[in-house]
Order: structure tokens, then C-alpha cells, then sequence
């Protein structure tokens, strides 16, 4: 299977359960594996926000709207995009010529949570890290996996009452508060481990800049955003993207 192929197949949640562990278990001990598997949902992240866009383009200047993301995951693909968008577009205008009057327009700021968050890969499962010696962290974790982040919030609640809850533990419970949209609870507890020594400093860093965008507060967030870009991380990309929309705005 080419590694392209590979890599949509577990950003998209499309492996075995067998697979997604082999997967992470190379994951967690090939460095360079790791920064192809970064660089390539960037990659897509900017593809599918380009096709996007010109989707959007089209259809307001049609007097459409439409909110729906168009998912493009794959590198290979992408000269085709174009053409498939116009064909969705046609579509799409045929199908809605006799009731266009009554779409609505959308005046809602896009969130930035929603345009650059997504759940963080979960690197401290049984199988790659070892058995925890708290079960209640590993049935957390078992279901943040699952995407059952609802069940899984109701542990991590209770587990960040205890003082000895480790740096990880609270990155994921955060993340799922986030995902949950419990954006001030979860800013809370990312705060709480911002300036801990960790694997996710320059994570926690750009998802306070996201809920702080969202949130109104953009001195704050621009203020985490240059952070970020002097972290030098696989997220300075996306920080710098931002910094130039924002500049763009004023």
C-alpha cells in the first residue's frame, strides 16, 4: 500500500483495530514517520481549505451559500479537485433551481476551532505505552479512541480532581473537553499544563489561540500564535496562515 494511502486510511479512522495499533506502535518509535504523517495531514488540511474556498467563491457569487467542508485526503487527487467541485456545483444548482430563494445566508464568523482542530492521535494506549497502573486513565483513553468523548469526559472529570494525574492525561481530557466544545473548561485545563516541560507544548499552545480566536480574545491569541511560530513545530504553518488572515482583516 502506498504510505499516502496509508496515512488517509488512519486520519480517516478506516484501519482494523489490529492495524491502527501496528500503526501507532511505528508511530510511537520512527521519529521520521512521524513528521511524514504530520506534514501530510498539513498538506491536506491546505488542499482541502483551497478546494473549499473555491467552492464558496462560486456559490456566493451565485447568491448560494452552502457550509458543508469539502473532505479532499489525498495528495494524488488533487488535480482533480477543481473539476469535481464544478461538477458538484452543477449539481447542486439543478437540484435546488426552483427553491434557491429560500437558502438562507450565513453571517456566522467561522469558528477556528472547527477550520484547525482535530482530535489529537492518542499515543499512550496499553499496547504502546505499557499498562497504566490507574485503569480509570486507561478506560479514559480506551474511549477518547472510540470517539466516545462524551463517556470519556465523565473520567477525566473525575480524574483531574487528583492531584497526581500526569501532564498527558490532562492534555487528552482537555482535548476532549475541546471536541465537546467546552471551550473555557477546556482552555482551563491546557492553561493549567502550558509551561510543563512535554511532547505537546507547541499543541497546547496553538489550541489556546483557537479558543482564544474564538473567543474574541485575538491580543491573546496572536500573542500564542507568534509562540508557536517560535516554537519552530509541525504547527507553525498553520499559526503563520492564521497571523496573515488576521493581519489581512485590520
Amino acid at each position: 500500500m502506498e504510505k499516502n494511502d496509508l496515512f488517509d486510511d488512519y486520519l480517516l479512522g478506516r484501519m482494523s483495530e489490529m492495524d491502527r495499533i501496528q500503526f501507532e506502535k511505528k508511530l510511537a518509535g520512527d521519529k521520521v514517520f512521524e513528521e511524514e504523517l504530520q506534514l501530510h495531514r498539513s498538506m491536506a488540511r491546505q488542499i482541502e481549505e483551497h478546494e473549499e474556498n473555491h467552492i464558496r467563491t462560486y456559490l456566493q457569487a451565485l447568491g448560494y451559500n452552502r457550509n458543508a467542508k469539502l473532505k479532499i485526503r489525498t495528495i494524488a487527487i488533487a488535480a482533480l479537485s477543481i473539476a469535481a467541485a464544478f461538477v458538484f456545483i452543477f449539481n447542486f444548482l439543478s437540484n435546488n433551481k426552483n427553491n434557491h430563494e429560500q437558502i438562507a445566508f450565513s453571517t456566522e464568523k467561522p469558528s477556528y476551532i472547527e477550520a484547525y482542530f482535530t482530535a489529537p492521535t492518542n499515543y499512550l494506549t496499553a499496547e504502546t505505552r505499557g499498562t497504566f497502573a490507574n485503569s480509570e486513565i486507561e478506560t479514559a483513553l480506551s474511549l477518547y479512541d472510540k470517539k466516545e468523548y462524551a463517556k470519556a469526559r465523565e473520567l477525566f472529570e473525575r480524574l483531574l480532581k487528583e492531584d497526581a494525574v500526569d501532564y498527558n492525561t490532562r492534555f487528552y481530557a482537555a482535548s476532549t473537553l475541546l471536541l465537546l466544545g467546552e471551550r473555557s473548561e477546556s482552555s482551563r485545563v491546557f492553561e493549567a499544563i502550558e509551561y510543563e516541560d512535554g511532547y505537546f507544548k507547541s499543541q497546547i499552545k496553538f489550541y489556546l489561540a483557537l479558543i482564544y480566536l474564538d473567543s474574541g480574545k485575538r491580543s491573546q491569541s496572536i500573542s500564542k500564535l507568534n509562540e508557536v511560530v517560535a516554537l519552530d513545530s509541525m504547527f507553525h504553518i498553520e499559526a503563520l496562515k492564521i497571523l496573515n488572515s488576521l493581519e489581512s482583516e485590520q
